[in-house]
């Protein structure tokens, strides 16, 4: 299938607006089209297209180790798909503005390249590669966004395409309705599909959530109770905290809270995800109202993939200088992130405003009937008649701290809820997990609400005025509804940070300064040089020389004008092989109508002539012809003496026996037909 005329300019137009590259998408499909106006074609020849196909994996292999060196996440690699148009359009050029309408098969794949170095005649395939490009903007244009805007865009290009290959027998009547409910289908089947995906996903933590051991996330989370041995902790730096002068550091940073409990696990309820605003000029996200007091810290932290959990101190009602593509948060305070920098670095505002957090529900109450008896008969034995809710937590948090240890040793005899039953009744030990469980377990029983909250404790004082957040630094905690608003309840013993300090490798200082050694390359690489530019900036600029000196070679090539009258594509005087015995044969058999199809190479068409063109032909020998006119045309070194005479020869002997031949079949046909007169 041909590509229809304006059609790739049309789709560079869409690729630009849709990946807002639109001065880019603008350029390129005015390149395209204009040579539709412009007079003249370069000859290319099957070597300047492996180059020009080479030089376009070259620039696609460079502009993907620059990205990913810069930030391997999945936001790189989105904006990547964004770009691929660009380093591959080269080629796209040499088609529209050389003599032979496409692109020689074995330019574009290595098998064929390698077959025509082991056998120079064999018949060459010309691929107009149009359409595929086109395809390749539509993909590109579809990683920018997931809008309606894009799924127009779309239609029309899709309907465009298709409308020029459409089964001539049906009328446009049918067509045409078709196609509407065609498209009318897949946009309902694009927003099903993200509502089933969001039922499933749900479903399947309901299911099989018990059985999978995996990270915590926003909508559960696993705790190590129940299992065996020593709760192995990492001591990599996750996070890096940094507030003014003189204001402390937020003790906690919340990534997410539950508030259904089963079998030692926690979940979120109804935790849907909706995006948060965000104002582009002042590069801010925010959830909230600002408090009346607040402070500031700012935050830089690793996100594997560029997506992840945000740890915030609670209150946070704002987030600044966070390049993300998406940010959206639940009822519960978890944030997620997507399409951001592996290395994120971002101001947040938090203070004592009102609550973000969704209102406690009925199942902020619920204790598992396997394990009400115990936590009843537990709770009964604390001094909470005719307290205040606000006693009430601090009477339970006491009893924590001052009767019960803590401990990285776990015991996994019976599973989960006999556990935590150990741990209530006898052990009295255990780690920050526990506390928390069995902590919210207690404020539910007692009449007030209650989470389980996780994320980090900021307790490592660092280098330059930092706070360290280490892996090993993971919290568990509970949160309580008390007097209108939700509460942090921490009651693990404070001891627990220099336990799980201890096995700290005595190279840990060695690996801490590799590890801000990175993070500043990282950070360097993020902000740039200072002047505002970055390495992409400079790349660009560089790329102006290069273009100047391409189009000046490109100048400076053989070309070939069309000629005004015809439309077709003649030679120039001083192109070489431009005065070859073969054109003479080529007119000739151009004018009793056996011209070559799109993409027919010289060889194929002589064949193909040879078994249905009438008359003898002498395929061999216009072969043989062929052979020496490409040698003619294409070798730099051209033909010898005495092959050019023998072009010229055969070339002048084929001509008089195909004439001689056409004279005879006319003679006989007029015989025939005199004869034919004559019968009464």
């Amino acid at each position: 299938m041909k590509t229809p005329r304006l059609f790739l300019g049309a789709t560079l137009l869409f690729w630009g607006w849709q990946t807002n590259m639109p001065i880019i998408g603008a350029v390129m499909a005015v390149v395209i089209e204009a040579s539709i106006f412009l007079p003249w074609r370069w000859t290319f020849t099957a070597k300047d297209l492996n180059k020009a196909a080479d030089i376009c994996a070259i620039l696609f292999m460079a502009l993907l180790i620059y990205r990913f060196s810069q930030d391997a996440s999945s936001q790189t690699l989105l904006d990547l798909l964004q770009q691929i148009p660009i380093p591959f359009f080269p080629l796209l050029a040499c088609q529209y503005y050389g003599v032979a309408g496409g692109i020689d098969s074995s330019a574009l794949f290595y098998s064929a390249r390698q077959k025509r170095k082991k056998d120079p005649e064999a018949p060459r395939k010309v691929v107009d590669i149009g359409l595929p490009f086109a395809l390749a903007c539509v993909l590109s244009a579809s990683a920018a966004n997931a809008r309606t805007t894009f799924f127009m865009g779309f239609l029309v290009l899709s309907v465009w395409a298709l409308w020029k290959t459409r089964p001539r027998r049906y009328r446009r009547s049918l067509w045409i309705p078709l196609i509407l409910l065609a498209a009318g289908a897949g946009y309902a089947a694009q927003n099903g599909l993200h509502t089933l995906q969001g039922y499933v996903e749900q479903a399947f933590l309901d299911w099989y959530g018990d059985s999978l051991e995996t990270k915590e996330d926003a909508y559960r989370t696993f705790t190590h109770l129940g299992d065996m041995g020593r709760l192995k902790l990492s001591h990599r730096i996750v996070m890096r905290i940094l507030s003014k002068p003189g204001e402390r550091v937020p003790a906690l940073l919340r990534s997410a809270s539950y508030n259904a409990y089963f079998s030692g696990n926690w979940t979120a309820r109804d935790a849907d995800f909706y995006p948060s605003p965000y104002d582009n000029a002042k590069d801010l996200w925010f959830f909230g109202d600002a408090p009346d007091s607040s402070r500031e810290t700012v935050i830089s932290m690793f996100l594997k993939d560029g997506e992840g959990l945000l740890s915030l101190p609670a209150g946070t009602y704002e987030i600044q200088g966070l390049k993300s593509r998406t940010l959206e948060r639940n009822h519960y305070g978890a944030v997620v992130v997507d399409f951001a920098p592996r290395l994120a670095v971002f101001k947040v505002r938090y203070g004592d405003g009102p609550d973000l957090l969704k209102p406690p529900g009925p199942e902020d109450m619920r204790i598992p009937l396997e394990i009400a008896s115990l936590i009843s008969s537990q709770v009964a034995s604390l001094p909470l008649e005719g307290e205040t809710d606000l006693e009430k937590v601090r009477i339970i948090q006491e009893y924590f701290l001052d009767h019960f240890k803590y401990t990285l040793d776990l015991d996994g005899k019976g599973g989960r809820d006999a556990a935590l039953a150990r741990f209530l009744l006898d052990s009295k030990k255990g780690h920050c997990e526990f506390f928390a469980a069995a902590t919210a377990l207690f404020l539910r029983n007692a009449g007030i609400p209650a989470r389980y909250a996780t994320g980090y404790a900021v307790i490592e004082p660092g280098p330059d005025g930092q706070w360290l957040v280490r892996a090993r630094h993971a919290h568990a905690w509970t949160l309580a509804y008390v007097e209108g608003r939700w509460r942090d309840v921490d009651s693990t013993p404070s001891i627990w940070a220099e336990e799980e300090k201890r096995g700290e490798s005595f190279f840990q200082g060695v690996f801490d300064a590799f590890s801000n050694l990175w993070w500043r390359i990282s950070l360097k690489r993020l902000q740039g040089d200072g002047t505002g530019r970055s390495l992409t900036d400079y790349l660009l600029w560089g790329l102006i020389p290069l273009a100047a000196f391409l189009v000046w070679r490109l100048y400076r090539k053989e070309r070939v004008e069309k000629d005004k009258k015809s439309g077709e594509e003649s030679p120039m005087p001083d192109l070489q092989g431009g005065d070859s015995e073969f054109y003479p044969i080529e007119e000739m058999l151009n004018a009793q109508g056996y011209s070559r199809r799109q993409g027919e190479n010289l060889n194929q068409w002589a064949l193909r002539l040879g078994s249905h063109a009438p008359g003898r032909l002498k395929v061999d020998v216009l072969r043989e012809i062929i052979h020496l006119h490409y040698r003619y045309r294409f070798d730099p070194a051209g033909l010898d003496e005495n092959d050019r005479r023998r072009l010229a020869a055969l070339a002048k002997e084929w001509l008089e026996s195909y004439t001689r031949g056409m004279d005879a079949r006319k003679e006989k046909d007029h015989d025939q037909n005199f004869g034919n007169d004559l019968q009464p």
